[in-house]
């Protein structure tokens, strides 16, 4: 584990930001292809989320850079706009996440301008592009196997689509949606989700296991302990999630509009949970090393 240095901490903050921003694009971008007609009623406020999520994880990404420009300068900040330290990043794995992450930010801009099949495949081809970019440098690039890395693509696709639907559910329990048509896109968000939440824990265990190499390590190495407090974060948001879907959505389909606020609170809960995940993300692939 490396020392928490002003440098490290910054890289964790700024990671956290990216992580943020481009898993908010990329799964309101989902959101707004598979509900598009359902929730046309919601389509101003998915996509100004949408573009202000990418427009944030943009500027993250490239301040992400300018950090490991300075870090790789020795020196103050004037490092991260050292021309020779940005270009000799631009070459590496790192940059190569770098610019497919920012050119998928730019499709799922460009898909909230579009309608139909364009917007549909703009958000498709953006929403993949950025959750891959997460593949080429890190504990998952150099040397590992392909699988392992589509493995971890597909892991990411399933949490930005939970992610990016946080905030257009929220919104419709709110009471941007009548109470039975907020229960219906819920309804019809948890059938999806159940098929999305098996992959991505699946997928999940598979790169856990791999990077491990035993389930010892959880216990018996730093990375390990804070993997397994993260996957324990993910049971808790999981578990919130299906109480959501057994007990909140049929009271709305009743007309309990009880329901709907106690909704609005559980997706509040769920909100923050996903930045501890984030969080412990960030710090994982940032400042710990892989047990040897």
């Amino acid at each position: 584990m490396m020392e928490l240095d002003g440098w490290a901490a910054a890289s964790v903050i700024i990671k956290i930001a990216v992580y943020a921003g481009a898993f908010v694009a990329a799964g309101t971008g989902l959101f707004r292809a598979v509900f598009a007609a359902q929730a046309v009623p919601l389509g101003q406020l998915v996509s100004r989320t949408l573009v202000i999520a990418a427009v944030c994880g943009s500027i993250a990404t490239l301040v992400q850079m300018g950090t490991q420009a300075g870090m790789l300068a020795g020196g103050g900040l004037s490092g991260m706009i050292d021309g020779e330290m940005l270009d000799l990043i631009r070459q590496t794995p790192a940059g190569d996440a770098y610019f497919a992450r920012l050119a998928g930010l730019g499709l799922l801009v460009l898909s909230a301008a579009l309608t139909g099949h364009f917007a549909t495949a703009a958000s498709g081809f953006g929403a993949l592009a950025v959750c891959a970019s997460f593949c080429l440098s890190g504990h998952t690039s150099e040397g590992s196997p392909y699988p392992l890395q589509a493995l971890l693509t597909v892991h990411l696709l399933g949490i930005s689509y939970w992610v990016g639907a946080l905030m257009p559910l929220r919104a419709a329990a709110a009471g941007g949606l009548p109470l039975a048509e907020t229960a219906e896109l819920a309804e019809r968000f948890g059938r999806l989700a159940a098929w999305i939440v098996g992959a991505l824990v699946v997928a999940g265990v598979l790169v856990a296991w791999a990077l491990l190499g035993t389930p010892l390590a959880l216990v018996t190495s730093a990375y390990g302990r804070l993997l397994g407090l993260k996957l324990l974060v993910v049971g808790a948001l999981l578990a919130l999630a299906a109480g959501n879907k057994l007990r909140l959505t049929p009271a709305m389909r009743r007309g309990d509009v009880a329901a709907g606020k106690k909704l609005v609170r559980s997706i509040n809960f769920e909100m923050a949970l996903v930045l501890v995940i984030l969080g412990a993300t960030a710090a994982l692939t940032t400042v710990m090393s892989l047990p040897a």
